[in-house]
């Protein structure tokens, strides 16, 4: 059924003959946005200024996704809830509206005029038109988006007229003209095409009233007389008795007749905008929000509107201003005027020079022309007051060089823009340009190179980008590089930029060069802030909190934060967020941050930058000591050795770890990074420290992945050189291998290797945790005896020794050994102790995994109610302390026992363990929760669904080698079997079964599985 969008009157959709409803104002002018777009991403960016402005809330992207989302169901009712829209799309940071799932009025009326005139598409454009376009939608209301759709109607209009003059049908035209003439009350255009249309219908008399009335807006507004194309149409009119209704000619202005300057009478109009660029692409956001400031009607207003366009080198600052300059010369009849200030390239210019320029421009003789700058600021002044003129003020130093050249009448508007941001210009708007989006940079590459070079490498070429940091002076280098150079591919361009070391070498063509930009404001900062610089980019971090600079220089953090508001203001730092802790993030544009690395590596020796790096290390490393410490979840009992550790002082070190977890959230990114760097640079007793300061929050927030990929790298750079790092490296990954569930050949390899080395430097702490582990994951591989015997070892050390530290991995090992083999007063007795001795400690894995087993053995048991009260209380703990993986085991447990048991809420358990699986999108969780949700399956009787189910969960077990789980999903994939009437598959996964069973010591199981084939053979 045909979905159809209209926007040329009010907004309305049809699917079919049924009309939508859209939904409130704001989610209506959203879909009103992307159908004016015609099926071009706009960028959230843009969105959020378009319905709020300046003022949007900190949820404004949630709350523009939630539209998007309603938006869908409206408009594609019969989409599943899981397959992407093909009509609203999220295409990089934004959304459109498909031009190959919907119809829209606006894009038909488009076509039409692109094909010109002709009485059938002049009928057929007019009779899509219902009343002034979206007036109903107060988001939109004076937006330049709806501006740009007023001057294209009145392009199309007058393309319409023409034909429909020359054809005879000038009244099919007429009624559009009007509703248009009232949406463009002072375009002269529109009004002459008006004039010409009531003549061709033989409405003299209305001709000649409507050019006085125009005439007198247009005096009474705007202070300014009738253009060239409006005084021929009234020359037309004058003379229309001599001509005949249907015959009429279009106005053209008079041979030799030149526009009358409006509002300037004798004196030049002034035109100094330097040429527009053709492939200006994008930073629509930012348009719109300096159109609405600068191009308001100065009616009722007093004070002249000033906008400061800040960023750093190379972003596209003076692009933008002259731009807007071009798009906003309507508004500024009497002029527009462009002084480049020079504040980086050359001496700053100077203000009283700068009057002397404007004022000769404007037509005042030099010789009358003051010599004391604030006798030129007054004769300035004046000579604007009045005026509706445009002021350029590019590359400005400081506030006290713009001051003099601001207008003081509120007729006119001035931009300026800077590399510092001049928070001394009080009243005026601030907009930091950032760097261009992914679409945008695209946009201008492909414009520099051709579509078709980009399409034909399309990956290289969104590699340059990257690699450009999308950075508009970067990109357009990168583009000029290529047109250059027509036989070079993209792909090799690639592999010249990837080389970090010389990226900026490459990034230079003609007069154009990044590293020149950077250096012209790197030049101008104070010794002390340049070394601030230089030392930031020493660190491989994506961004970063003050007390990181603090440390890199060795300064109190006072001087710190002074410096990074000098290289903000200059844009050589900027804000990225909050963290978590409530502290400000900083960030560093990569290709700044490359230049940075380059001036230390030429002002600064390489003692001088490591001791800087690796007092930022030696703090990242007692910071993350100390929240470990502060964890209330961790299991490992921590081992630390030798490395240097910088302590901040201590009512700064107290509000950084007020919440510990914060902490982490907050640096986990960078924690990673320091890890890598450090032992990339031979340190690699920072780098197995931090690793183990680490893995308590990794473990608490389920950060598997990245905890095992960070050890690895502390463990390879400790080699043979640092026994005791490489132990407890060793240690931590075979505990980690061991999560969600026991990984028993990889966690065996780790532990073996921890025993060694321990033993070796004589840890007998590190030997007890060894030998738990190693029992463990023999206990795991099917050899119980063996397994026994190194978890009994590590119990008589820990006598011995006076250590209780390897007290609960024995003790739950066991349990779990115990629980498996089917031995349940045995595994009872050692979980109790576990969670018994748990109620004085931080809560760990071990306790919530004793906790769950202690369940499942009661389950097994009979004792249900304590076997739910056992499974709730862990369920409970893993909430509070938001371990998330904990929290699904606790949830599958209690809805497979309540499934079996009949609890009515067992299915909710299950249903959110499925949910929760999904956000953690790891397989074996999925696997984990794919085996109880086949138990609900088999007691529903949906024998199908679950033996795909157990497949499933069969075949990432048997890939992990975990004989327990392996045993119990193919005795109930047998049972799937026998109820589809599959006996020989039944019982083959039952003799597997029981072979496991047998491996594990499981002897109950055996029993069990021996009677299911007896019932499924007798």
């Amino acid at each position: 059924m045909t979905l159809r969008i209209e926007i040329l009157g009010s907004l309305r959709a049809y699917r079919g003959q049924a009309e939508l409803d859209l939904g409130p104002a704001q989610q209506r002018s959203v879909l009103a946005v992307l159908a004016l777009a015609e099926g071009r991403c706009a960028p959230m960016s843009e969105l959020v200024d378009i319905l709020w402005g300046e003022r949007s809330p900190a949820t404004a992207v949630n709350v523009l996704h939630t539209y998007v989302k309603r938006l869908r169901r409206i408009l594609e009712p019969d989409r599943p809830s899981r397959v992407a829209s093909r009509l609203l799309p999220r295409v990089g940071d934004g959304y459109l509206l498909s031009t190959d799932e919907v119809e829209v009025d606006l894009w038909e009326f488009r076509a039409l005029a692109r094909q010109g005139g002709g009485h059938d598409r002049v009928r057929r454009a007019v009779a899509l038109w219902r009343g002034r376009p979206l007036a109903e939608l107060r988001p939109l209301a004076g937006h330049p988006l709806l501006a740009g759709l007023t001057q294209e109607l009145i392009v199309a209009l007058e393309t319409f007229a023409e034909s429909a003059v020359l054809n005879g049908h000038a009244v099919d035209v007429l009624p559009l003209a009007e509703e248009i003439g009232r949406m463009a009350p002072l375009d002269e255009r529109v009004h002459s095409v008006l004039i010409e249309l009531y003549l061709a219908t033989g409405r003299r008399a209305e001709a000649l009233m409507h050019y006085r009335d125009i005439s007198r807006r247009l005096d009474e507004e705007l202070g300014v007389r009738p253009g060239a194309q409006l005084a021929a149409a009234h020359e037309l009119a004058l003379h229309a008795d001599t001509l005949q209704p249907g015959k009429q000619q279009a106005a053209k202005p008079q041979a030799g007749r030149q526009p009358v300057a409006p509002g300037w009478g004798r004196l030049p109009v002034p035109a100094q905008l330097p040429p527009d660029i053709s492939d200006f692409s994008g930073r629509l956001g930012q348009l719109s929000a300096l159109s609405r400031i600068l191009g308001s009607p100065a009616d009722g207003r007093t004070a002249m509107p000033t906008a400061v366009v800040t960023g750093l080198g190379g972003v596209g600052k003076t692009t933008l201003a002259v731009h807007l300059g071009h798009l906003l010369r309507e508004n500024f009849p009497d002029g527009q005027l462009f002084v480049d200030l020079h504040g980086t390239d050359r001496p700053a210019a100077d203000p009283a020079a700068v009057l002397h320029r404007l004022l000769m421009s404007m037509g005042v003789n030099g010789s009358v022309i003051p010599k004391e700058l604030d006798d030129r600021v007054a004769l300035y002044r004046s000579r604007m007051a009045g005026r509706r003129v445009l002021l350029v003020l590019d590359n400005a130093v400081e506030e006290g060089q713009v001051r003099p050249l601001l207008p003081g009448a509120a007729t006119c508007a001035t931009v300026v823009t800077s590399r510092s941001r001049l928070m001394g210009l009080s009243g005026a708007h601030r907009l930091d340009l950032g760097v261009f989006t992914a679409d945008e940079a695209m946009d201008v590459l492909v414009h520099l190179i051709g579509e078709q070079r980009v399409r034909g490498e399309g990956d290289a070429a969104r590699a340059i980008l990257e690699a450009c940091g999308h950075i508009p002076l970067a990109v357009r280098v990168a583009g000029a590089r290529l047109a250059a150079q027509p036989h070079l591919s993209l792909e090799r361009f690639r592999r010249q930029l990837s080389d970090e070391r010389r990226r900026l070498d490459h990034l230079s063509a003609g007069d154009l060069a990044v590293r020149a930009t950077f250096g012209l404001s790197y030049d101008a900062l104070p010794p002390a802030v340049r070394r601030a610089f230089r030392v930031l980019g020493l660190l491989d971090v994506a961004d970063f909190a003050d007390w990181t600079l603090a440390a890199l220089m060795d300064e109190p953090q006072e001087q710190a934060e002074r410096l990074l508001d000098q290289l903000i203001d200059v844009q050589l730092v900027s804000v990225a967020d909050e963290d978590e802790t409530g502290e400000p993030r900083y960030r560093m544009h990569d290709l700044i941050k490359l230049y940075a690395a380059e001036r230390a590596a030429l002002e600064d020796d390489e003692a001088a930058r490591e001791e800087a790096r690796v007092r930022a290390y030696a703090t990242w490393l007692s910071l993350a000591e100390q929240a470990d410490t502060e964890l209330a979840y961790r299991t490992l009992p921590a081992l630390r050795g030798p490395a240097p550790r910088r302590r901040l002082p201590a009512e700064h070190t107290g509000l950084l770890l007020d919440d510990p977890v914060k902490w982490f959230q907050s640096e986990r990114a960078n924690l990673a990074v320091v890890i890598t760097q450090s032992a990339r640079e031979g340190r690699a007793d920072l780098a197995w420290n931090l690793a183990e300061a680490c893995v308590g929050f990794h473990e608490m927030r389920d950060l598997l992945e990245e905890s095992q990929a960070v050890h690895a790298v502390a463990m390879a750079a400790c080699g043979e050189d640092v026994p005791r790092g490489r132990a407890v490296m060793a240690r931590n990954l075979a505990y980690l291998l061991s999560v969600p569930m026991i990984q028993p050949l990889a966690m065996h390899e780790h532990a073996q290797i921890a025993l060694d080395l321990f033993r070796s430097v004589g840890d007998v702490r590190g030997e007890i945790h060894a030998l738990a582990m190693l029992g463990t994951a023999v206990l795991a591989e099917g050899h119980g005896e063996e397994g026994l015997e190194l978890m009994h070892l590590a119990q008589r050390l820990t006598g011995e020794h006076g250590h209780d530290a390897g007290f609960d991995f024995v003790h739950a090992g066991l349990g779990f050994t115990y629980r498996e083999r089917g031995e349940l007063e045995l595994a009872s007795a050692h979980l109790e102790r576990v969670v018994e001795r748990a109620r004085d400690r931080k809560v760990n894995r071990l306790h919530l995994t004793a906790l769950r087993s202690l369940g499942m053995v009661r389950h097994y048991q009979g004792r249900y109610d304590e076997s739910r009260e056992a499974l709730l209380q862990g369920l409970r703990l893993s909430r509070s302390l938001g371990v998330r993986l904990k929290e699904l085991l606790a949830l599958v447990v209690l809805g497979e026992s309540g499934v079996l048991t009949g609890q009515p809420d067992a299915g909710s358990f299950l249903d959110t363990a499925e949910e929760l699986s999904e956000e953690m999108a790891g397989e074996i969780t999925r696997a984990i929760v794919s085996r109880s949700l086949a138990t609900r399956d088999l007691v529903n009787g949906h024998f199908e669904q679950a033996r795909e189910r157990l497949l499933f969960s069969l075949r990432v077990f048997r890939e992990l080698g975990v004989l327990h789980l392996q045993a119990m999903v193919l005795k109930a994939l047998g049972i799937a079997h026998v109820m589809l009437g599959e006996n020989a598959q039944a019982l083959a996964a039952w003799e597997e079964a029981r072979g496991l069973y047998g491996r594990i010591g499981n002897r109950h199981e055996m029993e069990e599985i021996e009677t299911l084939v007896a019932g499924a053979t007798g």
